[in-house]
């Protein structure tokens, strides 16, 4: 495990430990309802950063994955110039439902083994 990968799970499993307090803060009827609003933007505020800590982490995962499959050939490398192979409609201004990954073939479409 890198150093960077230890420092992220300690900062997860400490974010954890503030959602499970400030959640039973927020819950916590005994207090009064501004203290207990101010807990519950807190507890929002943490949830937020743990899960872009987690996307982000997810996201180096895939693109480790993505280069473990190229290099094996079973995704073909490809170099994207342009917006019309990004799969970017500049009409819509959205993201095509497709994903622009060729598994499992040649640059013709053929099916390789």
């Amino acid at each position: 495990m890198s150093e960077e990968d230890r420092v992220r799970a300690e900062l997860v499993s400490q974010l954890c430990e503030s959602l499970a307090r400030s959640r039973g803060m927020m819950l916590n009827e005994k207090l009064d309802v501004k203290t207990r609003e101010r807990w519950t933007q807190m507890h929002t505020n943490t949830a937020q950063v743990l899960n872009q800590i987690l996307r982000d982490r997810q996201f180096k995962e895939w693109e480790k994955r993505l280069r473990e499959l190229e290099a094996r050939g079973r995704i073909l490398k490809r170099t994207i110039n342009s917006s019309e192979d990004s799969g970017f409609d500049s009409q819509t201004g959205k993201d095509s439902e497709e994903p622009n990954l060729t598994i499992g073939r040649d640059p013709s479409g053929k099916e390789v083994t």
